[in-house]
């Protein structure tokens, strides 16, 4: 590891840390709900190879959905591996763990430890018109409908106005965080783009040899009686479901003639149930990021066929998918950590929040259904606002 100090420090309000660099080119912040811990990191140090992961601490990964981002909306945003100069973790069980890490010789600004005020931005929603969902619907039924294709993951992405002149992150990560106990809450900051979002869904998650994704594919509001019950036992989001765990399940047999496959559960989240399976095996040689470029998309983000649903969705989607549904995460000193998708989630510049949500269409959708089910998790940003 590159020379970096470190010393024991324990703030009552860890977005303090994120506060102290107000101009930071480069920054992320990341919450892992399953291994409990926060870790942020600021004043970006270099874009590493992944052979030089073990120079620092942590790293900060991003990949495009498609090869390339297309247009402007996405700023300088791209596919990179990212170390910093500054890093801050915060161990959420045990307060006197948590480690502020600096680069030797680079001056730390003064970190003022003090509560998060409450800010909501004035935004104005221009509004998107429903007959394009509509149109776009219709096209996927279509290309179903000569049944080369099984399954298709459209997605919508609404622009609001910013009229506040800014947007205050660290509140808005916090609610993320308090209504989304769950999911993964990650924001990542390049100039005056910044990405984030509370994502339920793991692409790869690598914990010494071992090698874990989750199949997390089909929905239903909570605002349904007997939810639960009624989504395990819902055909067309079984058939959605399937075609997920079998598609994640033959890459993994590519690597292990081993693979465990978890019984079919239902998750809880703030406003939907989901079906998720969860497949892991042993392997001793791909490393974390080699396993997120084997992995991606799954038929939860593009679709199956995975060639064939990825062609439909350039030629249809009007928007630029950009980080979108797309693996970031972070990556550890030794080779270990998570990579996300980046679902629920949006993008924030000076002027625009352009948040997005997608929803898996088979066979056996339903138009009005599918368009309400996309209103229902633009609630995860929605409500951090």
């Amino acid at each position: 590891m590159k020379n970096y100090t470190y010393r024991n420090v324990t703030l009552k309000e860890p977005l303090s840390f994120w506060s102290a660099f107000p101009v930071a080119d480069q920054r992320f912040f990341w919450f892992d709900p399953i291994e409990q811990n926060i870790v942020m990191g600021c004043e970006k140090m270099e874009t590493i190879d992944e052979k030089d992961i073990s120079n620092a601490p942590f790293a900060f990964y991003t990949q495009p959905f498609f090869d390339q981002i297309k247009g402007k909306t996405w700023g300088s945003i791209t596919k990179e591996l990212v170390t910093f100069k500054h890093y801050y973790t915060v161990d959420l069980n045990n307060k006197e763990k948590n480690k502020l890490y600096s680069i030797a010789l680079e001056t730390l600004p003064t970190i003022v430890d003090q509560e998060i005020p409450e800010f909501h931005p004035h935004l104005k929603l221009l509004e998107k018109d429903k007959s394009e969902w509509e149109h776009l619907f219709q096209d996927i039924q279509d290309a179903l409908s000569t049944q080369k294709i099984e399954k298709i993951v459209a997605s919508q992405r609404i622009t609001l106005k910013n009229l506040s002149g800014h947007f205050q992150f660290e509140g808005i990560l916090k609610r993320l965080m308090k209504n989304n106990p769950q999911a993964f809450v990650f924001a990542y900051q390049k100039g005056d783009f910044v990405f984030c979002g509370a994502s339920p869904e793991i692409l790869v998650k690598k914990q010494g040899q071992k090698i874990m994704s989750y199949a997390l594919a089909g929905t239903m509001s909570k605002g349904i009686k007997n939810a639960s019950q009624l989504l395990l036992n819902d055909s067309k989001n079984r058939l959605e479901h399937q075609i997920v765990v079998k598609s994640i399940k033959e890459k993994m047999l590519k690597v292990s003639d081993e693979v465990n496959v978890s019984k079919i559960e239902t998750v809880a989240l703030k406003n939907v149930y989901h079906l998720r399976t969860q497949l892991s095996l042993i392997d001793k040689k791909a490393s974390l990021i080699a396993w997120a470029k084997m992995l991606h998309p799954t038929p939860a983000l593009g679709g199956f066929p995975q060639k064939d649903a990825l062609h439909f969705i350039k030629i249809h989607e009007k928007h630029e998918r950009g980080l979108y549904a797309a693996p970031c995460g972070l990556v550890k000193q030794n080779g270990d950590g998570t990579i996300i998708v980046g679902i629920r989630s949006a993008l924030f510049t000076s002027e625009y929040l352009y948040a997005f949500a997608g929803c898996g269409i088979v066979s056996e959708s339903d138009c009005h259904s599918e368009y309400e089910e996309i209103k229902l998790k633009l609630q995860t940003i929605l409500e951090a606002l």
